[in-house]
C-alpha cells in the first residue's frame, strides 16, 4: 500500500487521539496471564471469578496477534475470547509463526523450548537476522538443540535453575525472557548482566507485570536474582495507552504548536518511549513563532540507548531544528525490522536533508542537519519515499510530511500494523491529508 500525505487546511485546535494499547504491556500481561492458567479478554466490569486472568483493552496488532497464536499453539484452545494454557499437553512438534515481531521470539523461546517439544520458530522480513546469540550460547552451553536454518530456528530442550551471565547492550528483551521462565523452575537462579542493561525500562515493565501475577524477582545493581518454585496466580489488569504511539502525535504537536491530548497515556508508566517528553522539551529551549504557535527548535543532544525505538522519529523531528542535533547510543537501530539508521538517512536526503553517521558499529553518532526553513520551500508534488517495509520508519516520515506539509507518497505504509493499524486514521484527525492507494 502507498500512501499519499499532505497538510489539510482545517487544522483542529487540539489534537485529540485515543492512543491503542500499549503493544510491550500487552504481551507481557498475555504471557502471565497464560502462565497463571489462563485470559479472559474483556470488560474489567464483566469479569467472572473463573479463576482466570482478565486482560481489559488488549492491543490488537500483528504482534500481539503472533504472541497470542503462539501461546495457544503452545497448548490450549480458544474458546470466545479467552485464551487457555496447558503446560505439557502434547509431545508434538510445535511450530511457532512470530511474524516480524523479535518480542514474540525472545520472550517466547525459553518458555516454549522448556517444554521438551521440538520447537520450530518461522518469521519474515530480518527477524531471523536479528541478534539471537545471547540464547544460543545459554541453549548450547545447557546441551540442549539450537539450529538456525535460513527461515527457522529449531530448539529443544529445556534450561536448568542457574546463574545465567548474559551482556545488556544488546537487548532487554533476552532478560525479561528468562524472567518469565525462571521463577517455574525448581531452584533458585540469577541473571548477572556483564555490562549495563540498555532499555532497562522495558525490564522493569516485565518486573511489573510478574509482580502483579504474584511472581517475586529481586533486582540488585547487575544482577537480577530470581526464586523458584513459583506459581503465577491469575489477575486483573487494564492495559495501559501505548507511549510508542503517543510519541508520533507529540513531535507532530511540538512541529506544529497545536497542542495534543493523549488519551490513555499513563505519566507514571514505565515505558522508556515516554522520555520523548523530555525531547521534545529539549529541542523546544528556543522561541515561539507569533504566527504559527509553534516552538522555535534547537538542535539537542541526546542519548538513545535506553529508548532506541524513538531514534527515527527523532531524526525526523531534528531536521526542522536549527544547528546540527547530535545522537548517540543508536546502534541497535541497525538491528530493527530494517536498518533505521541507513533507512531513515535515505529517506532524509530524498527530502533535502542531510543525515551523517560517524563511528563504527556498536559505538556510532547520528548527526542531523536541521533546516527549518526547507519546509518553506517545496514543491507540491508529492516526494516518493520508501518506508522500508517498518513500522516505524512509515510513522516517523508521516508526521515530518504532517508536520512541515510537505507532501509525500509513502510506499509500504501497510507497515504499520505491525504496531497501529489505526494510525493514519488518528494522523486525520490531527488534520494531515491521507490518501491510500492500495
Amino acid at each position: 500500500m502507498t500512501v499519499e500525505i499532505s497538510c489539510n487546511n482545517k487544522i483542529p485546535d487540539l489534537y485529540r487521539v485515543d492512543l491503542p494499547p500499549s503493544k510491550s504491556a500487552s504481551h507481557r500481561a498475555l504471557i502471565c496471564a497464560a502462565l497463571a492458567g489462563g485470559a479472559s479478554v474483556e470488560d474489567l466490569a464483566d469479569k467472572a471469578d473463573t479463576g482466570r486472568s482478565c486482560i481489559a483493552g488488549l492491543a490488537d496488532n500483528d504482534d500481539i496477534r503472533a504472541t497470542t497464536a503462539a501461546l495457544k499453539a503452545f497448548c490450549a484452545a480458544g474458546v470466545g475470547g479467552a485464551l487457555r494454557i496447558d503446560c505439557g499437553c502434547s509431545d508434538r512438534e510445535l511450530r511457532v509463526d512470530c511474524g516480524e515481531s523479535g518480542t514474540t521470539l525472545r520472550f517466547l523461546l525459553p518458555l516454549l523450548a522448556q517444554s521438551g517439544r521440538r520447537c520450530v520458530f518461522t518469521g519474515r522480513g530480518r527477524l531471523l537476522d536479528r541478534p539471537l546469540e545471547v540464547y544460543e550460547k545459554i541453549y548450547k552451553e545447557a546441551d540442549a538443540y539450537w539450529e538456525l536454518q535460513e527461515n527457522a530456528l529449531i530448539v529443544q530442550g529445556g534450561l536448568k535453575p542457574g546463574r545465567f551471565e548474559i551482556p545488556g547492550n544488546i537487548s532487554s528483551q533476552f532478560v525479561s525472557g528468562l524472567l518469565f521462565l525462571l521463577p517455574t523452575l525448581d531452584e533458585d537462579s540469577e541473571i548477572v548482566l556483564t555490562t549495563p542493561l540498555q532499555s532497562a525500562l522495558y525490564a522493569m515493565m516485565t518486573i511489573d507485570a510478574l509482580q502483579r501475577a504474584g511472581v517475586e524477582v529481586q533486582p540488585d545493581g547487575s544482577t537480577i536474582r530470581v526464586p523458584g518454585r513459583q506459581k503465577y496466580k491469575p489477575f486483573s489488569c487494564r492495559i495501559e495507552g501505548d507511549w510508542s504511539s503517543a510519541a508520533n502525535i507529540a513531535v507532530l504537536s511540538a512541529l506544529t504548536g497545536v497542542p495534543a491530548e493523549l488519551k490513555g497515556a499513563d505519566p507514571q508508566s514505565h515505558h522508556p518511549d515516554r522520555a520523548v517528553l523530555e525531547f521534545i522539551r529539549m529541542f523546544k529551549a528556543g522561541t515561539c513563532n507569533t504566527q504559527t504557535g509553534a516552538q522555535a527548535l534547537h538542535a539537542i543532544h541526546a542519548d538513545l540507548s535506553s529508548c532506541p525505538d524513538l531514534g527515527p522519529l527523532l531524526f525526523a523531528m531534528a531536521t526542522q531544528a536549527d544547528g546540527t542535533s547530535v545522537f548517540t547510543g543508536v546502534s541497535r537501530l541497525r538491528l530493527k525490522e530494517s536498518d533505521r539508521i541507513a533507512s531513515m538517512q535515505q529517506e532524509l536526503a530524498k527530502l533535502g536533508f542531510s543525515m551523517e553517521v560517524s563511528g563504527s558499529y556498536p559505538d556510532e553518532t547520528v548527526l542531523v542537519h536541521g533546516d527549518p526553513a526547507a519546509k518553506q520551500s517545496h514543491s507540491d508534488h508529492p516526494i516518493a519515499l520508501s518506508g522500508h517495509g517498518d513500522h516505524r520508519i512509515v510513522m516517523a516520515l508521516s508526521v515530518l510530511a504532517a508536520g512541515t506539509g510537505r507532501p509525500v507518497s509513502i510506499e509500504g505504509a501497510e507497515a504499520v500494523s505491525k504496531s497501529w493499524p489505526g494510525f493514519f486514521e488518528a494522523l486525520q484527525s490531527c488534520g494531515a491529508a491521507v490518501t491510500k492507494h492500495l
